[in-house]
């Protein structure tokens, strides 16, 4: 069956998926047939070369379980609004099955009383379920008092190079404008890349909690109002102790501030802890799936909190705890990445990283 889908794209991009058009087409419809009229409650009928990525994307989650039990009850579920939090639960039954698992998705349960978790995963000897939590982290990205740190720079520190703000402590504007508007400290911002190379990076500590990177550029060529100011929202990964900071990046007249903090996490584990514990079916292995992309903060203390507050005699039937996630790493395609805490405590014992 045909459906009446738009596509506008460039043989460029047409030539990176080593796709015709024709084909193209054909994997839109083939979306469609898996997902149904949930399709056009979600995405449009026109589509780019940014959605037909998207789409393609979702069909390659999407396919491998789609003949699982309980596909059609998982596809009912979805939403404009919470397609992603979905789309991860879709995720992790790659993942399981990957694993080995059979997987049942939505598993219907005795009463609307009883827990309800996301998936059933069973191999010949033992039945389990998972739960999938995924977490809203937009108010993280506000801009906030990020912007007037940025604003404070832009005033007080013009200059062609890019100064990255790193802070693990508090954001309290005031303590950083006494700091930036130091005169010697503000003459080292400006002498320190001087005699560097283009993109080469220094950093400065300017107190146990707050340091500036400076990454030296080219001179600004034009006048302010030449350029576009540009906010965007990103995050920061310690390569070595995992650490996650978030931050904004603020572009202004050519020149280019970041502003990055951390996040204390704990609350938001708390609530993932509860609502989880709630999804527990007694008896049986159990897991819950977080949602790595969402996780910022400190491992130590995700780790301290969950084998603290998570891991006890309450909870036995409870196996582990897993931050997941699948990134693109490039020609090898998406990966997983995966963090799993085991309960030491636990009723049955389940491997997830051999």
């Amino acid at each position: 069956m045909e459906y009446s889908i738009e596509i506008n794209t460039t043989q460029e991009f047409l030539d990176s998926l080593q796709l015709s058009l024709e084909e193209v087409q054909n994997e839109v419809n083939s979306f469609i047939q898996l997902i149904g009229k949930k399709y056009f409650e979600i995405f449009s009928t026109k589509l780019g070369s940014n959605e037909i990525s998207d789409i393609l994307y979702y069909k390659s989650v999407l396919e491998p379980i789609s003949k699982c039990e309980g596909f059609k009850r998982h596809i009912k579920e979805y939403n404009s609004t919470e397609f992603g939090n979905h789309l991860f639960t879709a995720k992790v039954a790659n993942f399981l099955i990957r694993k080995g698992y059979e997987v049942e998705l939505e598993p219907p349960m005795e009463t609307k009383q009883s827990p309800h978790p996301d998936l059933k995963f069973h191999s010949p000897d033992m039945v389990g379920y998972a739960e999938c939590k995924t977490s809203d982290i937009s108010r993280f990205y506000d801009t906030g008092k990020r912007e007037q740190i940025a604003d404070i720079v832009f005033k007080e520190i013009p200059t062609c190079d890019q100064l990255d703000l790193y802070l693990t402590g508090k954001l309290e504007v005031e303590t950083i404008k006494s700091l930036l508007t130091n005169k010697d400290l503000v003459k080292s911002i400006r002498m320190i890349p001087l005699r560097g190379k283009v993109n080469q990076e220094y950093r400065i500590q300017i107190t146990e909690e707050f340091s500036i990177g400076i990454i030296k550029k080219l001179a600004i060529i034009g006048a302010p109002e030449d350029f576009i100011d540009v906010t965007m929202g990103g995050f920061l990964e310690d390569n070595q102790t995992g650490h996650r900071m978030i931050g904004n990046i603020f572009s202004k007249g050519g020149q280019s501030v970041s502003v990055f903090n951390a996040i204390d996490y704990t609350n938001k584990l708390k609530s993932k802890k509860e609502q989880s514990s709630n999804q527990v079916i007694n008896g049986h292995p159990n897991l819950v799936f977080l949602r790595d992309s969402d996780i910022f903060g400190d491992p130590q203390n995700h780790e301290a909190y969950i084998y603290s507050e998570w891991f006890n005699k309450k909870h036995e039937f409870l196996c582990g705890v897993a931050f997941y996630g699948t990134y693109d790493s490039g020609p090898t395609g998406f990966q997983d990445k995966l963090t799993y805490y085991q309960n030491p405590n636990a009723k049955f014992k389940i491997e997830l990283e051999n």
